[in-house]
């Protein structure tokens, strides 16, 4: 009954509609982990032009790596992210986390294990506020994260 990620593996899906079957649950670890992140909130989630879930602190906290995985961007982006971190997990599974305060732990090629700190919460780019937003894309394709995350 123990579920196992294998970073690189081969996921096969055939339904890509909601939920991916294929996407492991119970492994992907909290990306606000970090004892200084207690007392945050849920401020928006996932919806058809909104492609992850928002979570909000004041004044913010460090941001955690959910699963081992390759740094595949790290810096700022111009298209309402901000400074923001990329985490390609194999099996076509990349994570997003964006807004931070550019405060960088991590850089392009870097390899980072489950609950490394990546970067700071932020309010850069198109946000309204200190929040985290966090994407999870599964073949390019943005997913919902909040069944495959525990995020509470």
């Amino acid at each position: 009954g123990q579920k196992l990620f294998i970073p690189d593996g081969n996921l096969k899906n055939t339904d890509l509609g909601g939920e991916v079957n294929s996407i492991p649950r119970g492994i992907f670890a909290n990306p606000l982990s970090d004892p200084s992140c207690s007392g945050y909130s849920w401020s928006r989630g996932f919806l058809y032009y909104h492609n992850g879930i928002d979570i909000a602190k004041w004044p913010g906290c460090p941001i955690r790596a959910v699963a081992n995985g390759t740094v595949i961007y790290s810096g700022w982006s111009s298209g309402g992210e901000g400074y923001n971190v990329r985490i390609d997990h194999g099996g076509g599974i990349v994570t997003h986390y964006y807004h931070g305060n550019g405060e960088l732990y991590v850089k392009a090629g870097d390899k980072v294990q489950q609950g490394q700190p990546i970067m700071y919460m932020g309010t850069t780019g198109n946000s309204t506020g200190v929040h985290l937003h966090f994407s999870l894309f599964y073949k390019g394709r943005a997913i919902d994260p909040a069944p495959y995350v525990s995020f509470f």
